[in-house]
C-alpha cells in the first residue's frame, strides 16, 4: 500500500483495518480458519501528520478576496467560508438544503458518521447562507453546486458526485482564490475544517468544546489541532513583555 501505491502510513492502516474487517467476518463465517488470520500478529503504526492552516490574517484575506458575482469561484468561496466557521465537512455542506437551515443552524445527518447533529453558525455564516436561500424551495440545495437527485441514486454514485464537486472546488481554490488572496499555502477544502479548529483554540475555545463542535468521538482526534498558531505564541509573549 505505501511503496506501490503510494499511500501514506495513516492512509494504510485506515485500508488495513477495512482488510482486517473481511478475514474477521470469513472467520466467523468460517470460510478460513483462525491461524490464517494474517493479522493475529499485526501492529499499526501511526505517523503524526502536519495540517496545514489558515492563520487568522490569511483567513481575513480569504474571505475579502473579490470576485464575479454568480462564478464558480464566488460559490466555491462561499462553501469554504461556511466551512472555516463551522467545521463542517465539505461533503455535508455539498449536501445541505434550504430545509436544513433554520436561520441560526444548520441540521443535517453526517454523512461520514450516520449521526444527526446540529451546529450554530456564526453571523458570517448566517449571511453568506442567505445569499443563497433566497426563493428557494425547501428542497434546493444551499450551494448550486451539485446537481442530482439523491433520491433517485445509489449511494456510490452520490459519493463520487460530491467527490467530482469538491475536486471541482479544489481546483478553483488552486488557480484562482488564493493567488487573488495571495496566500501562499498548498491547502484544500478539508483544510478549512482544521483551520476552524485551530483557531477556535487560539480565540480560547478548549478542547472539549472543539470536539463537541466537530462531532469527534475521541478526544485524541481534536488533539491533532491543539498546536496552537504561531499568531497566538507570539501574542502570549507580548503579553509576557507587557505585563513588567
Amino acid at each position: 500500500l505505501i511503496t506501490e501505491l503510494g499511500n501514506k502510513r495513516n492512509t494504510a492502516n485506515g485500508n488495513l483495518k477495512h482488510i482486517r474487517a473481511i478475514v474477521l467476518e470469513a472467520i466467523r463465517q468460517d470460510i478460513i480458519k483462525p491461524d490464517q488470520n494474517p493479522f493475529i500478529k499485526f501492529k499499526f503504526k501511526s505517523e503524526n501528520t502536519y495540517r496545514e492552516t489558515l492563520t487568522s490574517n490569511e483567513l481575513n484575506d480569504f474571505i475579502n478576496v473579490k470576485l464575479e458575482k454568480g462564478s464558480f469561484a464566488e460559490k466555491a468561496k462561499d462553501i469554504l467560508i461556511v466551512e472555516s466557521q463551522s467545521g463542517i465537512r465539505i461533503g455535508d455542506l455539498l449536501m445541505m438544503k434550504k430545509e436544513n437551515y433554520t436561520g441560526t443552524h444548520l441540521k443535517f445527518t453526517m454523512a461520514k458518521q450516520n449521526e444527526q447533529v446540529s451546529v450554530k453558525m456564526t453571523n458570517l455564516a448566517n449571511s453568506t447562507i442567505e445569499k443563497y436561500t433566497f426563493n428557494k424551495t425547501e428542497t434546493d440545495y444551499i450551494f448550486p453546486i451539485l446537481n442530482i437527485n439523491p433520491n433517485e441514486m445509489p449511494q456510490e454514485a452520490i459519493h463520487r458526485a460530491v467527490k467530482n464537486a469538491t475536486s471541482r472546488i479544489n481546483g478553483c481554490l488552486k488557480r484562482i482564490i488564493l493567488p487573488k488572496a495571495k496566500i501562499k499555502k498548498s491547502i484544500s477544502t478539508h483544510n478549512f475544517r482544521h483551520s476552524f479548529a485551530t483557531l477556535s483554540m487560539d480565540r480560547g475555545m478548549s478542547l472539549e468544546e472543539v470536539k463537541a463542535i466537530l462531532k469527534h468521538k475521541d478526544q485524541k482526534t481534536t488533539q491533532i489541532y491543539s498546536k496552537l498558531s504561531d499568531e497566538f505564541a507570539d501574542a502570549a509573549i507580548d503579553k509576557f513583555e507587557n505585563a513588567e
